[in-house]
Order: structure tokens, then sequence, then C-alpha cells
């Protein structure tokens, strides 16, 4: 069966869990994202094609042109996506077992320095 009727049923289940109407809306952009880049390498959306091999290049590919928080997000919704697929009898195995998030670097949040503060002070 293809993924792209799964990800509609996954939505449906997603919706009827609770999860709050920008959860589903985020849940569904991610997997499309990976759907068109599987149908882009590899022809098709049938389940049989997502292999941890596709995966890994969607994030590598992923991150050569966004930030790697928006790939991290990207790997969480997919992982809850394929465990679905195996609760649901759809694979045997999610290919992203044993795989690894991609790593978010930690950006240090910008600091006033003691002069912009002096002046920002001044300047009430």
């Amino acid at each position: 069966m293809g993924v792209r009727s799964l990800a509609r049923s996954f939505a449906r289940v997603q919706r009827a869990e609770g999860r709050s109407p920008k959860t589903v809306v985020l849940y569904g952009v991610c997997v499309t994202r990976l759907v068109a880049f599987a149908e882009a390498e590899a022809g098709s959306d049938d389940v049989g094609v997502f292999t941890r091999r596709l995966l890994t290049d969607f994030y590598a590919t992923r991150l050569a042109t966004v930030a790697p928080a928006t790939v991290s997000v990207d790997f969480r919704v997919h992982r809850v996506f394929f465990r679905w697929l195996v609760d649901e009898g759809e694979l045997s195995v999610s290919p992203m077992d044993r795989m690894k998030q991609p790593r978010v670097p930690v950006t240090p949040v910008p600091v006033l320095s003691e002069d912009d503060l002096r002046a920002l002070v001044a300047a009430w």
C-alpha cells in the first residue's frame, strides 16, 4: 500500500487521539515531505522503499538545506509514523530502529554586553 494513503489514516488517528490541530498539520507536512523524497528517489511511495538508506539520504539532504533543529523535528515525527506503521501491521520492523537522531548543535543565546546594558538602562 502507498504511504501517501497511509499518511491520511495516520492523520485521522492523530486527530482521534486528541492531538492539537497544529500537531496534526506538522505531522502531515513532515510525512508528506518524506513521501515526496521517496517518490523522487525511488519512484514509489510503497512502504517497501522506506529503508534506512533512503531515510539517511533524506536527512543528509535536509541537513544541507535547513537548520538541524528542523531536521530533528522531521526525524521525531517520522519515528512516530513508522512505529504506527509497525503497530498497524504495515511493516514488521521500523526502518528507523537504531537510527540516531541528527544532532542539534547548541546555539548560544546572544547576551548584551555591559556597555549595551548601560545604554539600555540609560534610555529608560
